[in-house]
C-alpha cells in the first residue's frame, strides 16, 4: 500500500486509490509542518473508502478498499493491457477526464516499470468512479501541474529510514519525495481541487525542478 509517511511504495499488491493517496498525502504534510509528525485522520480515510464503494457498488462487511478492486478487477485489467511501460520512462503523468490529476517519477526506468502497474490500477479506479470519461488529454492543464509542482516549496524531514522525507504543500497541490545523496528516488504530485493551504510567498521547489528537468 501507499506509505504515505516516506513517499515510497511498500510491496502490497495493489496501491491505494489515486485520490486517497492525495488526500492521506495532504493530511500527512500538514501534520509534519505543524507537529513533526505523521499523522492522518483514519476516520476521514475510512470515510472516503466509504463513500467511494457505495457511488460504485462495492459492499464490504469491513468497508475495505479491497473490495472495490475486486468487483472491478476485470475493468481494471483491460487499463493493464493499455498502458505499459516505454523504453527509458522513468516517469508517468496521469489524465481522468482531459484534467491532469497526477505525476510519479522515479530514479530508473527499472522502478516504473515494476510501479507502474500499481499506479495505473490507482488512477484507474478513479477514472471508472469518474464515469470512464475518454475525453483527450489537456496539454495545457498536465503543463499546469508540472509549472505547479516546480513552483511549489519543498519542506524537508528526517525519512524513516536513509534520507530525506520532502514534502509538497501548494494551494491546490500536494505530494513529496524521497530523496538521498544519490538523488530523488520517487517524487509524487496529486492536484488538489480547491483546497488551499496559504504557501503563497514562498520560493519554489529547486529540487522539484531539477528532476522534472532530468525526467524532461
Amino acid at each position: 500500500r501507499w506509505r504515505a509517511n516516506s513517499a515510497e511504495f511498500a510491496s502490497a499488491r495493489r496501491a491505494h486509490y489515486a485520490a486517497g493517496r492525495a488526500g492521506k498525502a495532504a493530511q500527512v504534510s500538514e501534520s509534519m509542518y505543524r507537529k513533526g509528525t505523521r499523522d492522518s485522520d483514519q476516520g476521514e480515510v475510512w470515510a472516503n473508502i466509504s463513500g467511494k464503494a457505495a457511488r460504485m457498488g462495492a459492499h464490504s462487511n469491513t468497508g475495505a478498499a479491497a473490495a472495490l478492486y475486486e468487483k472491478y478487477q476485470a475493468r481494471l485489467n483491460e487499463y493493464y493491457a493499455a498502458f505499459t511501460a516505454l523504453d527509458n520512462q522513468t516517469g508517468a503523468l496521469f489524465v481522468i477526464g482531459g484534467e491532469a490529476v497526477g505525476l510519479d517519477l522515479f530514479d530508473s526506468p527499472v522502478t516504473l516499470k515494476t510501479l507502474l502497474p500499481k499506479l495505473v490500477q490507482s488512477y484507474a479506479l478513479d477514472a471508472i468512479d469518474a464515469g470512464d470519461k475518454h475525453s483527450k488529454a489537456n496539454k495545457s492543464n498536465a503543463a499546469m501541474l508540472i509549472k505547479d509542482a516546480a513552483g511549489t516549496p519543498e519542506e524537508h524531514f528526517p525519512a524513516v529510514g536513509d534520507g530525506e522525507d520532502l514534502r509538497l504543500r501548494g494551494d491546490e497541490l500536494s505530494g513529496g519525495a524521497l530523496s538521498t545523496d544519490a538523488g530523488v528516488i520517487h517524487l509524487c504530485v496529486f492536484r488538489l481541487q480547491g483546497k488551499g493551504n496559504g504557501n503563497d510567498g514562498y520560493k519554489g521547489s529547486r529540487l522539484v525542478r531539477s528532476s522534472l528537468r532530468r525526467n524532461g
